[in-house]
């Protein structure tokens, strides 16, 4: 619905349904809570789609977290709502299962000069001999762009990834999917820049308000070795591997 930033869809480890929405800390069920995202999507309507022979798998009675980012910039007074709908798949016809990895870098001091500003090109590994099928780019209101490459290296211009043949629009941030899905070999990783314009009269650094800002990606992937949150700067959150 309108205001909405984004809507995260979580496999939760919680045991006790809480049908009524109440307050929470942003992305705590995936960095603390031991959940894992299924999706993330910043446009109205997404669909997620796989590859053949691609699911994800749940258990029974898995509980699944929605978590809806809002803020009303309206003069009247909206409601917050989203929907999610699941499909089903004969497990037979599953050969492996899909996951989600969740990069970026908390290292950002945008000056409030309007001028463009850029991250610095970042790298990060990804798993050995993965399939990327599905990409997408996140900022805050600052962003004017999110560019992502497959690559060995900060300095290796690789392969492009994103944001392919739509421009990249941070309100509405693009899905660039593959078909066939992009290939990682041992040694690549991710390559990327975040570029800002801060129109604001101060400088803005990275955080979870609409007034501070973000550097990130999400990448859907198979075969799953694990949920993977990799980031660097002041809050580091390491590779597991």
């Amino acid at each position: 619905a309108p205001g909405s930033h984004h809507m995260i869809v979580y496999k939760s480890n919680d045991t006790t349904e809480q049908p009524t929405p109440f307050n929470c800390s942003p992305f705590a069920e995936s960095i603390f809570g031991g959940g894992a995202p299924l999706m993330i999507t910043e446009i109205p309507e997404e669909t997620l789609t796989f590859p053949p022979g691609v699911g994800i798998q749940l258990e029974a009675n898995q509980m699944i977290r929605l978590e809806a980012h809002y803020l009303n910039y309206y003069p009247e007074t909206i409601t917050a709502h989203g929907d999610v709908e699941f499909f089903t798949a004969d497990s037979s016809e599953i050969t492996d299962l899909a996951d989600f990895m969740f990069y970026g870098t908390t290292d950002i001091n945008i000056p409030g000069n309007g001028q463009p500003h850029d991250s610095g090109w970042r790298w990060l590994p990804v798993h050995d001999d993965v399939n990327v099928f599905a990409i997408t780019g996140h900022t805050h209101q600052w962003g004017t762009n999110v560019e992502i490459s497959r690559s060995t290296s900060a300095a290796d211009e690789g392969t492009w990834l994103y944001p392919g043949d739509s421009p990249f629009i941070w309100s509405e941030a693009p899905v660039v999917n593959f078909d066939p899905p992009m290939t990682f070999a041992p040694a690549d990783g991710f390559r990327f820049r975040c570029t800002w314009e801060n129109q604001s009269g101060s400088s803005v650094g990275f955080g979870e308000s609409a007034n501070q800002e973000m550097c990130f990606l999400w990448a859907y992937y198979y075969p799953s070795k694990g949920y993977t949150i990799c980031a660097d700067g002041f809050l580091s959150l390491l590779c597991p591997y």
